[in-house]
């Protein structure tokens, strides 16, 4: 009879680990690295509601990891795994009825050339 018992308990003891392991959900969710972020000017927005469900059907665009709304700016800013998902990105804000364009970082400029050092005169 202690056989049962022991088998019991120490079942139990590997099926709990105190909380500490991910849940079912957490376990099957892939984690998609962030290499690319790109802002878009969306045009049409009005509220807080607005920008929520840009945000949320963003969101939900395969690739994207996260997306800001800045309302008053009436500018979203997207990062995804990479470049290719623009145009989803814009395809899904579109079809909630607002304008939107990729805003066009501006190309780093390059430093000013350093004239070459002149030797001291002797």
């Amino acid at each position: 009879m202690i056989i049962p018992v022991v088998l019991l308990g120490a079942a139990s003891l590997l099926a709990c680990d105190g909380g500490r392991s991910a849940s079912a959900a957490e376990a099957s969710k892939v984690v998609i690295p962030a290499a690319y972020t790109k802002s878009f000017s969306v045009k049409g927005m009005h509220c807080d509601g607005c920008a929520k469900t840009v945000t949320k059907k963003v969101k939900a665009v395969e690739g994207v990891v996260d997306c800001t709304v800045d309302l008053k700016g009436e500018r979203a800013t997207v990062t995804m795994d990479d470049a290719k998902r623009t145009q989803a990105v814009i395809d899904a804000i579109t079809k909630l009825g607002y304008e939107v364009a990729p805003i066009d970082d501006p190309a780093p400029t390059p430093a000013p050339a350093t004239p070459p050092a002149t030797p001291p005169a002797i």
